[in-house]
């Protein structure tokens, strides 16, 4: 593929040599690091934020930096791909071009664990078949809004997906999670409920909605299981069936209590 408009072959180069040769030498995958490579490169601006009354901070050295790290986890995601498998047609798209700017450029201001999901995203952009899946640029700014706590239970539900388990309580979140406690676990679902990436089956039970099994695809390189929505639907129901009966036998207790506490309550009557 030709350099985009922007890329400089010698800035290509420059990126080639963050990383070892013979990782990044997969058919296609190094037209990844040439886009990445032009951005690297090129003047990042100066990004200035207030601190106190008129002073300000220079974010620019910085920011690169972060961008050579991030850089540095693409090419690691490249060396454990399967080359036949890369979708030369995407990487030769302008599709995918934005797709690497939207996530470098995000990148470049995000946390190490927010980076290492944006590199199997990029990634598994220019894969088959995820790369014939829709909604990327959607995903790029979901995963850019997420809280690393957010992005730890999300993968802890993108497993599950993937042993098609569709639901997953707080309890088994937190053995997966030890260094988040139970309010850290239910405030970090409740905010990928509201981004539409999990869905409430109570307020202690979590499952990955259509939007969360789609996003999840995209990052683990797995494709979406056909018949993963009708187990969720089987597993709901069963789910329900055990929460109605638990209802009806606590209903049943508490008539049971409450007759008994009128009774009392009559026989002391009678005996005055």
């Amino acid at each position: 593929m030709p350099a985009n408009d922007k890329c400089d072959p010698k800035k290509a180069s420059e990126v080639s040599a963050l990383g070892d040769s013979g990782s990044i030498a997969l058919s296609g995958s190094v037209q990844i690091l040439t886009l990445l490579g032009a951005s690297v490169t090129t003047p990042l601006g100066l990004a200035l934020t207030a601190v106190g009354a008129g002073g300000t901070v220079l974010l620019g050295a910085w920011q690169m930096e972060q961008q050579k790290k991030f850089i540095e986890k693409i090419t690691q995601e490249i060396s454990n791909i399967d080359s036949k498998k890369l979708d030369k047609e995407v990487l030769e798209s302008s599709e995918f071009k934005e797709i690497v700017v939207r996530i470098y450029t995000e990148a470049g201001l995000a946390s190490s664990h927010k980076q290492s999901t944006f590199a199997k995203g990029l990634v598994n952009s220019a894969l088959y078949p995820n790369s014939k899946l829709t909604g990327k640029l959607i995903f790029i700014r979901i995963v850019a809004q997420l809280s690393d706590e957010e992005l730890q239970i999300l993968e802890v539900m993108q497993n599950a997906w993937m042993d098609n388990v569709p639901f997953l309580g707080k309890d088994s979140i937190q053995e997966s999670l030890l260094d988040l406690d139970i309010k850290q676990i239910q405030l970090a679902c409740q905010g990928l409920i509201q981004q539409n990436v999990l869905e409430s089956i109570n307020p202690d039970v979590w499952g990955l909605s259509i939007l969360g099994r789609q996003l999840a695809a995209w990052l683990s390189g797995k494709e979406e299981q056909g018949d993963f929505e009708n187990q969720q639907k089987i597993y709901r129901s069963e789910f329900k069936k055990v929460i109605d009966g638990n209802m009806r036998e606590l209903g049943k207790e508490i008539e049971e209590n409450a007759s008994k506490k009128v009774y009392d309550i009559l026989h002391k009557i009678n005996r005055i």
